[in-house]
């Protein structure tokens, strides 16, 4: 079994991404240094460098796919963690306070659920001040069946 997921990058996602490039970089030139020295010893920063020259050359939308086919991901897929994940694609959420709030849920449930989610990178957790705001990494997911 394969799950397949799509998420879009927009013209906003890109410039966030450029912006986090450059605080953990601080320039480009200086990832290619570091990548040229290591020589290729940490894959992340090859694939930080060739992510940041894309995108500040073509900076364009794009789609990521991302393929598991690991079946331990069905261990943490649960009907609610799916519908959880559905809602905070679909609506702004602030907080997961806010997210158990408008689900009548358990905050530490909540909480578990999202941990779980973005265990396989199908949510993130962006900090905004003393909150974390759940935000989703997925527009589409498939599941295919293999013979």
């Amino acid at each position: 079994m394969i799950i397949e997921t799509e998420k879009i990058h927009r013209q906003k996602d890109i410039q966030n991404e450029l912006e986090e490039l450059g605080r953990g970089y601080g320039s480009i030139e200086a990832l290619h240094q570091r990548v040229s020295v290591d020589k290729c010893g940490s894959p992340f920063f090859v694939d930080d460098y060739i992510l940041w020259r894309a995108l500040r050359t073509e900076g364009c939308e794009y789609i990521e796919k991302i393929e598991i086919d690991t079946p331990e991901i069905f261990a943490d897929l649960s009907p609610r963690r799916l519908e959880l994940l559905e809602y905070v694609r679909m609506h702004d959420v602030k907080s997961i306070t806010d997210l158990a709030g408008q689900l009548n849920r358990n905050y530490k449930n909540v909480y578990d659920d999202l941990s779980a989610l973005q265990k396989w990178g199908l949510v993130t957790l962006s900090r905004r001040g003393k909150d974390k705001k759940p935000v989703s990494q997925v527009e589409t997911m498939k599941v295919t069946f293999r013979r």
